[in-house]
């Protein structure tokens, strides 16, 4: 065994500290020489650091969320029989990061490509993509423009085209450098992302039961790129926000006050599943601010549901639980890592979706009507429903239920994550030519 310490490393010529953003390993783990090991946001970008040889990470010394001088203590690794690569500042392996592979080829991209900015992008304007996602994206035949960004400022990355590359999406999180606000309402703060200032539009998305606002991550990118303003809350009982829900009527009671805080006049709103219900219910209080309703794999339609799944994610205690209960959502499949559901089933362990959850799903299945909702709110303003066919939570039959004004959309390839797993689709539906948003 050969002990080393593994320090903050130098990922830029100015780059004096560091934000420790995610372990992208666990003590234990073996690595190899350019495996990513930490992911690091610096005043400038967010890099993924590579291991510079091979080793094992013994025990990591910082939390996330720290600020690192660089060349202080990150971890200690045990780097066997070869060569001691910790000794460097972490300057060498510049090139093998996102960070780095931009300051690298920015001069051979000047004379042929504009340089990024940070602006909302207009239509038909360059999207803004890293330089190694762009070299990924060529070598698997991927037109850039295609893709759903997750990182700051819905940049695309590296991750992104290789999900595209499979055919899906990202959704395991919002991009860390995404900031959460707190609008603090008269029942407690309600916490919120806010994709900022923009010229076309603001959408508001509205998650679904267990959800939160960080399972927008890929449509909020898409839209922010499209010009749109997009806010994206924690509903009542789920997330950071502090206000508790029992019934379903609870998700949209503060909603109204929540615009009236950020001082948003009218929102083209898009839920899913049983934020549909929220949706619903903001409309039908203010349907003067509602340029439109697009709902996604919408609650309260019919009878069925998957009641195990409601129950199972209310009352789950363990990882396990947690990850069978997800897999039911995509096609794709849902891999996060065994930190991350355990932090999903830390929160859920805290009960605050049982009451909900009763309220939602009883014996005969849903507790809860959208449809004479919706057939009064199709007259004052579109309204269009997108389902997966492959929904296993609710089926997509139950769109026969719905009144003839209403625009369906049956999405192949899909679960009850549409917007996981066909963003792409997900996304021109959303901002087709003549419809809002």
């Amino acid at each position: 065994m050969s002990e080393r310490i593994l320090k903050m490393p130098r990922l830029g010529e100015t780059m004096e500290e560091g934000k420790i953003v995610g372990w992208l390993i666990k003590p234990g783990d073996s690595f190899r020489r350019g495996d990513p090991i930490i992911e690091i946001e610096t005043d400038k970008t967010i890099a993924e650091f590579p291991a510079l040889g091979d080793g094992r990470l013994e025990e990591v010394l910082v939390e996330i969320g720290d600020m690192i001088e660089v060349g202080k203590p990150l971890a200690r690794v045990d780097i066997g029989s070869g060569p001691d690569w910790t000794a460097e500042d972490g300057s060498a392996a510049e090139p093998e990061t996102e960070a780095a592979v931009t300051k690298a080829e920015a001069t051979a991209d000047t004379a042929k490509e504009p340089p990024l900015d940070d602006d909302p992008k207009r239509p038909g304007d360059r999207v803004r993509a890293t330089p190694l996602a762009r070299r990924f994206a060529r070598r698997s035949g991927i037109d850039i423009n295609s893709v759903a960004g997750t990182g700051r400022r819905g940049r695309i990355e590296k991750h992104d085209v290789l999900a595209a590359a499979d055919g899906q999406s990202v959704p395991s999180r919002m991009p860390a450098a995404a900031a959460t606000s707190y609008a603090a309402l008269r029942r407690g703060r309600m916490a919120y992302l806010d994709s900022g200032k923009a010229f076309g539009g603001t959408v508001l998305l509205l998650h679904g039961f267990s959800g939160d606002r960080t399972t927008w991550t890929a449509v909020l990118a898409g839209l922010r790129r499209a010009g749109k303003r997009v806010i994206a809350p924690d509903l009542p009982g789920h997330g950071l926000t502090e206000i508790e829900a029992s019934s379903p009527s609870d998700l949209s009671a503060d909603l109204v006050e929540f615009l009236d805080a950020l001082a948003i006049e009218k929102v083209d709103v898009v839920a899913h599943s049983l934020g549909a219900v929220a949706a619903l219910g903001l409309a039908a209080s203010e349907p003067r601010r509602i340029g439109s309703l697009s709902l996604i794999a919408p609650a309260g339609i019919g009878s069925e549901i998957d009641t195990g799944f409601v129950h199972g994610m209310a009352g789950a205690r363990t990882s396990g639980e947690i990850a069978h209960l997800l897999r039911r959502l995509s096609v794709n499949g849902i891999e996060l890592s065994e930190a991350a559901l355990e932090a999903i089933a830390a929160d859920l362990a805290r009960g605050r979706l049982r009451a909900l959850a009763d309220a939602v799903a009883g014996p005969s299945g849903q507790r809860v009507d959208s449809l004479m909702a919706l057939q009064r709110l199709v007259a004052s303003m579109p309204v269009r429903v997108l389902f997966g066919l492959e929904d296993r939570i609710i089926p997509w039959r139950q769109v026969l239920a719905l009144p003839p004004q209403v625009a369906i959309h049956l999405l192949s390839r899909s679960g009850h994550m549409p917007q996981w797993d066909q963003t792409k689709d997900v996304l021109e539906i959303l901002l087709s030519k003549g419809e809002q948003p």
